[in-house]
């Protein structure tokens, strides 16, 4: 296992490789001398990437910076700070973690809608289960829904790392992510040993991660931020969320189980992408000084694999998918699709009717498809205006459907109905 491992107590950057690393690799953007080639002249997030543009290479926007990032690490240790660092000082996009508020906004509608403001008119079995209900229920797995939550989170985390992959091909830049949909594995593990979720949700979840996390490309480098629980406990403070500060699910060992799982997948992982582990223990996160040498030690990784054998796995992915300018242009069409990456892939898996702390009953159902209907903005389809009465007003509105990638998944993910 390639472990790459940092101390700045020592100044010094341990490889355990059995070659010697190659020169090429990320580049500070304050120091590069290669500058971005301009992406093509079409939202490819919207169109993603049409047959007439066939001709158009991939390869050439490509820069030594054109890098997949994941930061990974217990909750509140501080890994979206990194992350936005991280795409600061090379010149990447960062795509921040979702959120409750990614999760239950229906973006197609102007303005915005949110579903939980459903949750006033609904009684508690039949509400949306957000994140602070999940921390702060009691009884987790017989009164809660925390693998309907997971589920939540796990799809928009991998819409997220997708919309990250398309952004790659399409632009060259690099993408930096806090957590991936990949290690979503591993905090089902860290539920299941604390008694959150049951076994049956613990072993589809994992059928469902197994058939669908395997078609992204895993990212070429992932850094752990490793951290102490009294350091844990000191950002949750620092937040000043109340129900965060006085959650009873978010306890040591919950921060303890997770660790564990944690490191177990860093440890399978580090057979296909690079680890990097910052230890806050001797590491100060928010000093400018000590980011600029953990950045300036990324730089020493080879990300391009050119002294691998021919049977490592290390950056398969990439190294297979990248041979060539076909072989580049044939993955950006793939990762172009919405349909073709997401939906097609999660229609196929439905949650079985009797997992209690998944789905919903139906009683719930029918009081949240009433309530949702009852809801004079979500009476017509997104972009319907009923006051265009008249057929030319109708004919010439300029307003155009979302596609692809600009456009909401159905909200069948999230509702089921």
């Amino acid at each position: 296992m390639a472990l790459s491992y940092f101390s700045p107590c020592k100044a010094l950057f341990f490889v355990r490789s059995p070659t010697k690393l190659a020169s090429r690799g990320l580049q500070l953007a304050a120091q590069c001398d290669f500058e971005h080639i301009k992406p093509p002249p079409f939202d490819f997030l919207s169109t993603g990437y049409p047959q007439w543009l066939m001709f158009d290479k991939t390869k050439h926007r490509f820069t030594e910076n054109t890098k997949f990032v994941c930061v990974e690490g217990n909750i509140a240790c501080g890994k979206g700070h990194v992350a936005k660092k991280i795409a600061e000082y090379f010149g990447m996009i960062h795509r921040p973690d979702p959120t409750d508020d990614t999760i239950f906004t229906l973006k197609n509608y102007n303005p915005p809608i949110d579903v939980r403001m459903h949750n006033t008119m609904l009684p508690k079995w039949a509400q949306y289960f957000t994140t602070e209900m999940f921390w702060t229920e009691e009884d987790l797995k017989e009164k809660g829904k925390p693998m309907y939550l997971q589920y939540q989170y796990y799809l928009n985390r991998y819409w997220n790392y997708l919309i990250g992959l398309c952004t790659l091909f399409h632009t060259g830049k690099g993408i930096v992510t806090d957590r991936s949909h990949f290690s979503d594995m591993a905090f089902a593990e860290a539920l299941l040993n604390c008694g959150y979720i049951s076994e049956y949700a613990h072993d589809w979840f994992g059928y469902l991660h197994a058939n669908t996390a395997i078609n992204l490309w895993k990212p070429h480098l992932i850094v752990y931020i490793k951290a102490s629980i009294d350091q844990i406990h000191d950002e949750i403070k620092k937040r000043g969320i109340a129900w965060q500060i006085n959650a009873k699910n978010l306890n040591d060992d919950f921060f303890c189980e997770y660790r564990k799982a944690l490191e177990m997948y860093l440890e399978k992982m580090s057979r296909y992408s690079e680890i990097f582990v910052v230890d806050r223990s001797n590491t100060d996160i928010y000093n400018d000084d000590d980011l600029l040498i953990v950045m300036e030690k990324l730089t020493d990784i080879d990300y391009e694999g050119r002294r691998l054998i021919r049977d490592d796995y290390k950056f398969l992915e990439w190294r297979t998918g990248l041979v060539n300018e076909r072989s580049a242009t044939d993955n950006r069409a793939k990762f172009s699709s919405a349909m073709m990456k997401f939906t097609t892939q999660f229609k196929k898996f439905h949650m079985p009717f009797d997992m209690t702390d998944g789905v919903y009953s139906f009683d719930a159902k029918e009081l949240q498809y009433l309530v949702y209907k009852r809801d004079p903005r979500l009476k017509y389809l997104p972009g319907y205006d009923p006051s265009k009465d008249s057929i030319l007003r109708i004919l010439f509105d300029p307003w155009l459907e979302k596609r692809n990638f600009r456009k909401d998944w159905p909200t069948f993910f999230l509702t089921f109905y």
